[in-house]
C-alpha cells in the first residue's frame, strides 16, 4: 500500500504539470531549447510521467523493504506467554526484555557520520579497490561510524575466519581501521549504545603569499573543497574541535571552528563589470573592500534519530555524490554546510525475490536552505535584493538519490536536486510540491513556481580481470533535464581511473580525473551551469560558494594523485592540477596550474600532523592584466583525545 501511494504521488504529480504547445524562444541562460511540435511536447509529458513514475517507485521499493524488514523482525520477536497465562507481570517483564534487546540491535542504533575530510574514506577507497570490501557504496557519503564497522566486518567474516592470506597492504590498512572502530564493532555484537566522545581538537596556519583566487563561482578556486573557509593573501587559520554522543537510538555530533582570513582590496573594475554582465544584476557592486574575517562557525552540526536503519537528522550536513576525488558535480564540500533536513538509508538493503539482482540499495532525501544569496529575480517584480545583505528568505533546496550496486564490480547512481523558493516566494505545501513537477522545469514561465533543477547520474566499475588493479568511475549532470544520459549533449561530465597500486611499487597508488562544465556540442551554453534567472548571484552556491565541482560555470580541467604510503596513517602526496575557463564565457578566458606535495604522519597514537606546500600560477585578464603565481603552505596538527564517556 505504501509503494502504491508513492507511485500514485508522483505519477499524478507529473501528468497534471502544465504544459504549453506554444513556440518559445530560446534562452540561453535557461540552458533548455524547447521542444518545437505538439507531438514532441506530447513526448516530453510521456517521458516526465515515465521518469516520475520511475523515481516514485524506487522510493517505492524502499518503502517496501521497510515493511519487509518490520515484519522480519516482528517474526523474530519472543511470544508473549503472559497473555495466554494471564501473568501480567510477567508479560510486561518480557515487553521490557524485547524492546532492551531491539535496542541491542545495531540496525536500531544511532550513529555519528564520519566527517568527509576524515583519513578513513581514502583507506576505504583503497580496500575496496584491492576488491576486499563488496556492499560499500562510494558514490553517497559520508558513512556512519557503524556503517564503517559493517563494512570491516566483512572482511573479518570473509576472509579472517576462512584463514584466507591477505596481502600486507591490505592487512595494515585493516587494521588500522579496526583500531579506529574497534568501539563499533563490539556494537555488532550487541553492546550498549551509550556513548559521548570529543573526536577531536585541531589547528591550521595557511600561508598565501601573492593574491589568490577566491571566488569559484564566477572565476576559479586556489583552495578547494575546504567547507566553504575563507582565505585571502596573508595568514589564515582555523581552529576547531568536534564531539559527538549517543543513547540508543539518538545522535548528537557538532563541529565548530574559529576562522581568520586577513583583508583584501576591493575587486577590480573588470571584475565588477563582468559580474554586473554576466549575473543580469541590478547595478554594478561597488568597490567593496573585502573585511578581515573573524568569526566563530559551525561546520557539520545535527541531531538525529535511527530507525531500522533509516536515519533522520537535523541540522548543518555536508554530502559527497559522487566517486570523485576532486569533487562531485552534483554535492561535494567545497561550500559550507546546509541546513537541512535529512533522510538517509545509513547501511545498504537487499530487496527479496527476483529483485535481488539490483544488489545492495541506498537511497536518501533531504530538505534543505542556502545562506548567502542577495538576489532574487521574478518577472512581476524585476531583481529584488542589494549588494552586502543577504534575503531575508533564503532559497531551498530539496534532493534525493538512490544507488544501486547489481554486481560486487558495477555501482549506479541517480540524483536529482531543485532549488526553489527564496525572496517574495515562500516555501509553502504548493511551492515545495511544484519542485517536484519535471515538466514545468522547461518553461521560463513556471521557472519562478517550479524552481531550478539538475539531474545526475554516477557509476564507479572495476575492470574484470583486472578488478585489483583498476576502478573507473564518472559523473555527469544537466541542468533542468530529466537526465544526462537523455541530454549527453547537454550534460556536464566528469571521469576517471584509480590504480591502488602502481606495478612493482605496491605502496604507490595512482589516480587521474579530468571533466568539463563547457560541452563542446552545446554552443548555446555560455557559462550555462550552476546558474538560472531566477536566482542572478548563482543558484547553486551556499554563502558564494558552489555547492558542486570545483570546474565552475564553464570550465574543464584535470587533476592527478599520487600516493606513497608508508603506513595507513604517514603518507606522501604528490598533486597536480589544471583549469581552463571558457572564453565564451569569460572575456579572454582563464588558465590555472598548480602541484602540491602534502605529507600525513601519526606522531603518536593520539596526535596527527598534515603540512602542504603548493605552488601556483594563474591567467585571467578580467582580474590581472598578466600572470600571477602565489605558494601555498598549510600546517596542521590534531589532536584525539580520546574523551569518552561510556
Amino acid at each position: 500500500m505504501r509503494g502504491t501511494a508513492w507511485l500514485r504521488v508522483g505519477f499524478w504529480s507529473a501528468c497534471t504539470s502544465d504544459y504549453s504547445f506554444q513556440e518559445e524562444p530560446t534562452n540561453i541562460e535557461r540552458k533548455s531549447l524547447p521542444f518545437r511540435s505538439y507531438h514532441s511536447k506530447l513526448i516530453q509529458g510521456l517521458l516526465a510521467c515515465v521518469c516520475a513514475s520511475g523515481l516514485s517507485l524506487g522510493f517505492a521499493i524502499c518503502a517496501g523493504a521497510f515493511a519487509h524488514e518490520q515484519a522480519s523482525a516482528q517474526d523474530t520477536q519472543p511470544a508473549k506467554s503472559g497473555s495466554q497465562s494471564g501473568n501480567a507481570p510477567q508479560a510486561q517483564k518480557t515487553a521490557k526484555t524485547s524492546k532492551h534487546n531491539d535496542l541491542r540491535m545495531p540496525s536500531a542504533m544511532g550513529s555519528p557520520y564520519v566527517p568527509l575530510d576524515n583519513w578513513v574514506y581514502e583507506a576505504f577507497d583503497r580496500l575496496i579497490a584491492f576488491d576486499y570490501i563488496d556492499d560499500a557504496i562510494q558514490g553517497m557519503r559520508p558513512w556512519t561510524r557503524l556503517e564503517c564497522a559493517r563494512l570491516l566486518n566483512e572482511i573479518r567474516t570473509g576472509y579472517y575466519q576462512e584463514e584466507v592470506e591477505l596481502p600486507p597492504e591490505a592487512v595494515r590498512l585493516y587494521e588500522a581501521l579496526t583500531r579506529e572502530f574497534s568501539r563499533e564493532l563490539a556494537l555488532l555484537d550487541g553492546g550498549s549504545n551509550t556513548a559521548a566522545r570529543v573526536e577531536s581538537l585541531y589547528s591550521r596556519l595557511t600561508g598565501i603569499s601573492n593574491p589568490p583566487l577566491t571566488d569559484g563561482n564566477h572565476f576559479g578556486q586556489t583552495i578547494t573543497n575546504d567547507f566553504g573557509r575563507p582565505y585571502q593573501e596573508g595568514f589564515n587559520t582555523v581552529d576547531g574541535f568536534s564531539a559527538w554522543a549517543t543513547a540508543g537510538r539518538w545522535i548528537g555530533y557538532v563541529r565548530g571552528e574559529y576562522q581568520h582570513a586577513p583583508s583584501a582590496p576591493a575587486p577590480s573594475d573588470g571584475v565588477r563589470q563582468f559580474i554586473f554582465s554576466r549575473d543580469r544584476v541590478s547595478s554594478v557592486p561597488p568597490a567593496t573592500p573585502i573585511s578581515t574575517v573573524n568569526r566563530l562557525r559551525l561546520l557539520d552540526a545535527y541531531v538525529a534519530m535511527n530507525f531500522e536503519n533509516w536515519q533522520v537528522s537535523f541540522g548543518k550536513q555536508s554530502l559527497w555524490w559522487s566517486s570523485m576525488q576532486s569533487g562531485p558535480l552534483m554535492f561535494s564540500d567545497n561550500a559550507d554546510p546546509v541546513n537541512m533536513f535529512r533522510i538517509s538509508r545509513v547501511s545498504p538493503l537487499k530487496l527479496p525475490s527476483v529483485l535481488r539482482w539490483l544488489g545492495p540499495i541506498r537511497g536518501e532525501w533531504f530538505l534543505g536552505q542556502f545562506a548567502g544569496h542577495e538576489f532574487v529575480f521574478l518577472d512581476t517584480t524585476g531583481v529584488v535584493g542589494q549588494f552586502g545583505k543577504p534575503l531575508s528568505r533564503q532559497p531551498f533546496l530539496q534532493g534525493q538519490k538512490l544507488s544501486f550496486k547489481p554486481t560486487a564490480n558495477l555501482e549506479f547512481s541517480v540524483a536529482a536536486t531543485v532549488v526553489f523558493a527564496g525572496g517574495p516566494i515562500p516555501l509553502t505545501w504548493h511551492t515545495f510540491f511544484r519542485s517536484y513537477s519535471i515538466g514545468g522545469l522547461h518553461t521560463e514561465t513556471t521557472a519562478a513556481a517550479n524552481g531550478d533543477g539538475r539531474s545526475g547520474v554516477d557509476f564507479s566499475y572495476r575492470v574484470p580481470g583486472l578488478r585489483k588493479w583498476i576502478t573507473f568511475y564518472g559523473d555527469a549532470f544537466t541542468e533542468d533535464e530529466y537526465s544526462p544520459l537523455s541530454y549527453p549533449r547537454k550534460a556536464a561530465i566528469e571521469g576517471g581511473i584509480y590504480m591502488p597500486r602502481v606495478p612493482g611499487i605496491p605502496k604507490l597508488d595512482l589516480r587521474v580525473e579530468g571533466g568539463t562544465t563547457a560541452p563542446a556540442d552545446f554552443p548555446s551554453c555560455v557559462g550555462c551551469f550552476y546558474v538560472n534567472d531566477l536566482y542572478p548571484d548563482g543558484s547553486y552556491a551556499n554563502n558564494g560558494n558552489i555547492l558542486g565541482s570545483w570546474l565552475g560555470r564553464g570550465g574543464q580541467g584535470e587533476r592527478a594523485w599520487s600516493t606513497y604510503w608508508l603506513s595507513p596513517r604517514n603518507k606522501v602526496q604528490f598533486q597536480y592540477r589544471h583549469q581552463k575557463v571558457d572564453g565564451d564565457y569569460l572575456p579572454r578566458g582563464g588558465t590555472l596550474n598548480d602541484g602540491a606535495v602534502k605529507a600525513d604522519f601519526l606522531f603518536k597514537p593520539n596526535v596527527a600532523f598534515s603540512g602542504l606546500v603548493q605552488y601556483e600560477k594563474w591567467n585571467y585578464p578580467v582580474i590581472a592584466a598578466g600572470p600571477q603565481s602565489n605558494v601555498t603552505t598549510s600546517i596542521q596538527l590534531t589532536y584525539f583525545p580520546g574523551w569518552r564517556n561510556r
